[in-house]
């Protein structure tokens, strides 16, 4: 939706009109230094595996955090690594949606476009939730440590997650300008902060055993089956390495962007998997009592209370008018908003978000690059980019499709069990009942009505923003 004013400029553009901006150009408004500070900042989120501990201390124990994110880092690197050659074939905001349509064959072209469309719009509303309900929760840890008489509700949550999410729309409608500042800002904090992170935690908390961190095994969600339980508790490490791809759907505003999108979106992997192995290693062997902070409704704020000895210290630290398509900024607000009132009813409702999100975005990814694999088989196969794997192209395509479609499949599993209304993972519902209203939009109007992707806009698209942006 996002894409819907910057393809109305393009045909502007390519009738003589003057898109709405005075200068004639779409508005641009990341420089190469923004660019990679945003993608540092929000597309590999190496600091929500330390907020997510509960799933993992549940399901599997410190061992399968420990060896589990070595497993999601080289697999989110193929995922990267594949899309980063499609992102250089074809640089746009649409990504996995207008990759599918590029590479999917003849005769089924239109309806995966169709399902993808549909499929990465749920996706990233998902992860949106996941994201708002993640930080609303731990504000909300942060009120409960810091003030023992407040008393916390579920609806404390929605009321959170409904101020932050107006804030982040009114600035997207009225200081667009002022968000690549503050992204370059968050991306140098996100590394600043985690070296400070690291240093408390190495001087000032109790140290555990290598056999602790690397060995020990539990299960207390109600999983007899270890290795049942140690899979499901991959969805900690997983949800940090989520969104990657949100690098692609700022490549229109990215200048040089075949060579300088593909690059940042992998090696920002490279460099978060290293950071985030260390990160989650240090905490580990520093965390003081796993019981305590099994107990303890937020593990991390535990965590750190524990490391400090003290309270304060563990928690011290396009429209016309606004050149911003403002309904697709208000659409996922609302949606959102109407969504996170689930957590007054059912904290699981609302929280299956989380496992939500990854799903949707892995299902995204196994189309594009399930696509991508039919077309390296293909006697008229779409030419590489610059940036491409040669020889080793193929192999990593299936090693990602393979992670992917094996991760997902736990995504979807109960966290505890027995299985009740209260603890039931939604993720793999919810997601059914979308795909399949999808699927039957798809045969009451899409097939008929939907006339596909415009190639000539796309075209345009990708040769304008080559022009403007170099």
């Amino acid at each position: 939706m996002a894409k819907a004013m910057e393809v109305h400029e393009m045909a502007a553009l390519k009738a003589g009109q003057k898109p709405p901006n005075q200068n004639g150009d779409v508005p641009n408004s990341n420089d190469r230094g923004n660019n990679h500070a945003l993608k540092e900042k929000t597309k590999v989120k190496v600091t929500n595996n330390p907020p997510n501990l509960s799933a993992v201390l549940t399901n599997g124990g410190p061992e399968a955090l420990a060896w589990g994110i070595v497993i999601v880092i080289f697999g989110a690197m193929a995922q990267s690594a594949s899309l980063a050659e499609m992102a250089s074939m074809q640089p746009i905001a649409g990504a996995q949606y207008h990759w599918t349509n590029y590479l999917a064959p003849q005769r089924q072209r239109k309806f995966i476009t169709w399902m993808q469309g549909w499929v990465t719009w749920f996706a990233w509303i998902s992860l949106l939730c996941g994201v708002a309900n993640t930080t609303a929760t731990m504000l909300q840890g942060l009120a409960s440590v810091n003030y023992p008489e407040y008393e916390a509700k579920r609806w404390h949550i929605t009321l959170i997650i409904f101020a932050m999410l107006i804030v982040e729309a009114l600035m997207n409608m009225y200081t667009f300008w002022l968000i690549p500042w503050i992204e370059l800002m968050a991306g140098v904090l996100h590394i600043c902060l985690l070296v400070i992170f690291l240093v408390v935690f190495a001087t000032l908390a109790p140290r555990h055993t290598a056999e602790f961190v690397f060995l020990r095994t539990q299960s207390l969600s109600g999983w007899n089956n270890t290795f049942a339980s140690w899979n499901i508790g991959l969805l900690t490490p997983t949800w940090g390495f989520v969104g990657f791809d949100g690098a692609v759907h700022m490549s229109e505003e990215t200048r040089r962007a075949r060579q300088a999108v593909p690059r940042s979106m992998f090696y920002t992997v490279v460099v978060n998997g290293v950071l985030a192995y260390g990160i989650v290693i240090c905490i580990l062997f520093t965390m003081g009592s796993i019981e305590a902070a099994q107990s303890s409704s937020f593990p991390i704020i535990e965590i750190c209370q524990q490391a400090t000895g003290s309270v304060k210290a563990a928690t011290a630290m396009i429209d016309r008018r606004h050149n911003v398509p403002i309904r697709a900024v208000w659409l996922p607000v609302f949606v959102v908003m109407c969504l996170s009132c689930l957590n007054i009813a059912n904290t699981a409702a609302f929280g299956a978000f989380v496992a939500l999100g990854s799903i949707g975005l892995f299902v995204s990814y196994f189309l594009a690059i399930g696509c991508m694999v039919h077309n390296r088989f293909r006697s008229d196969a779409a030419p590489l980019g610059d940036w491409n794997m040669g020889k080793l192209g193929l192999p990593v395509n299936i090693f990602a499709l393979i992670y992917t479609a094996w991760v997902t499949v736990w995504l979807a599993f109960p966290s505890y069990l027995p299985v009740t209304g209260e603890n039931m993972n939604y993720a793999a519902p919810i997601f059914g009942a979308s795909t399949l209203f999808a699927l039957v939009y798809w045969f009451i109007k899409g097939r008929t009505r939907w006339p596909g992707l415009n190639e000539e806009v796309v075209r345009l698209v990708v040769e304008e923003g080559e022009l403007r942006l170099k």
